[in-house]
């Protein structure tokens, strides 16, 4: 499933999941337009990755922290 949202709404959307590891960030940064979260199901909940686009020039292959 991909859902592509308003950036400050993301985290809003993900507290509704149920447990998450790694917890991701909690915020996201209004600049940022080059990382896409991933997530995937497992017996626990949901496993966490963030992967850089590196699309752009100027993207960022540093997660959101």
């Amino acid at each position: 499933m991909l859902v592509a949202w308003e950036h400050e709404s993301i985290p809003a959307i993900v507290s509704h999941l149920g447990p998450v590891t790694p917890t991701p960030p909690d915020s996201w940064p209004d600049a940022r337009f080059d990382m896409v979260w991933v997530f995937a199901r497992n017996a626990g909940g949901w496993s966490f990755t963030q992967v850089p686009q590196m699309l752009l020039a100027g993207d960022l292959s540093t997660p959101i922290g």
